[in-house]
C-alpha cells in the first residue's frame, strides 16, 4: 500500500503486487473509501465511510470489503489507536474507543472516555495499551490511562504532576509488559523518564535530570532499557 499526491482534493491510496495490472487505487475495491484518510493494522485496512457515519474495512489477504454503517448517525473521524491481542483498537472523534477484527459483528464501542487522547503506546501483544488523556474532570487534566479493549479493562492508572501538559508526554513504549515514557518538565527544563506497571503505586519517575528531544525512543537492551 502507498499514498500518492495528485491534483485531487485528497491524496489517493493505492495497492500493488508489483505488476502493472495489480496496481490499483483501493477506492476501486469500494467507493466507500473515497478520499478519506486510510489506516493500516497488519492485514486490515480501514477508513471512514464517505459520509463519516461508519467505517469501511478491507481484508488485505482476501480482498473482502466490509462496510459498517450508521454507527451513531453522527459525523465522526476514525484513526488507528493500537492493537491488543487479535483486536485492532480504533479512536473515533478523539474520545471513543472501539474494537474490531474487521467484521460488523466484531466492531463494538468499548468506552466514551472523559477527554481527548494526546499520546498512546500504540500496540502490545500482551497486556494493556497505555495512553495519555487530556481531561478537564481529573486533577490537573493530564493522566495516564490504560485499556485492554474491554469496558471493565479501561480506566485511570495515575494522574500526572501539575507541570504535565498535552505536549509534555511522549515516547510511550511497552517493554516487558511495563510502560516507559518521557515527561518534559517545563519548570526545571529537564526531561523525566517514567515507569508504570499499570498501577497507581507502580507509576513513578526513574530519572528526573535528563535532556531528551521528542524523537527519543526507548528499547530493551541486555536486560535493561
Amino acid at each position: 500500500y502507498f499514498r500518492t499526491s495528485e491534483f485531487r482534493p485528497e491524496p489517493r491510496v493505492w495497492r500493488t503486487d508489483g505488476t502493472a495490472s495489480g496496481t490499483i487505487p483501493i477506492s476501486s475495491l469500494s467507493s466507500e473509501f473515497g478520499t478519506n484518510s486510510v489506516f493500516y493494522s497488519d492485514n486490515l485496512v480501514f477508513s471512514d465511510t464517505a459520509d463519516h457515519h461508519g467505517i469501511v474495512f478491507l481484508d488485505g489477504l482476501t480482498d473482502q470489503v466490509t462496510v459498517v454503517k450508521d454507527l451513531d448517525n453522527v459525523t465522526r473521524y476514525t484513526e488507528l489507536f493500537g492493537t491488543v491481542g487479535l483486536d485492532t483498537l480504533l479512536l473515533r472523534n478523539g474520545n471513543e474507543i472501539w474494537r474490531t477484527r474487521g467484521t460488523a459483528e466484531s466492531t463494538q464501542l468499548v468506552m466514551i472516555i472523559p477527554g481527548t487522547v494526546t499520546a498512546a503506546s500504540r500496540s502490545t501483544e500482551e497486556g494493556p495499551l497505555y495512553f495519555i488523556l487530556n481531561s478537564p474532570v481529573t486533577g490537573n487534566g493530564i493522566a495516564l490511562w490504560k485499556t485492554d479493549g474491554t469496558t471493565d479493562g479501561t480506566g485511570l492508572v495515575a494522574e500526572l504532576p501539575a507541570y504535565a501538559d498535552i505536549n509534555s508526554v511522549h515516547a510511550l513504549t511497552d517493554i516487558d509488559e511495563k510502560l516507559i515514557f518521557a515527561l518534559d518538565n517545563a519548570t526545571t527544563g529537564k526531561s523525566e523518564v517514567w515507569l508504570s506497571d499499570g498501577t497507581l503505586s507502580g507509576t513513578r519517575p526513574l530519572s528526573t535530570n535528563l535532556i531528551l528531544d521528542r524523537t527519543a525512543t526507548f528499547v530493551a537492551y541486555d536486560g535493561g532499557i
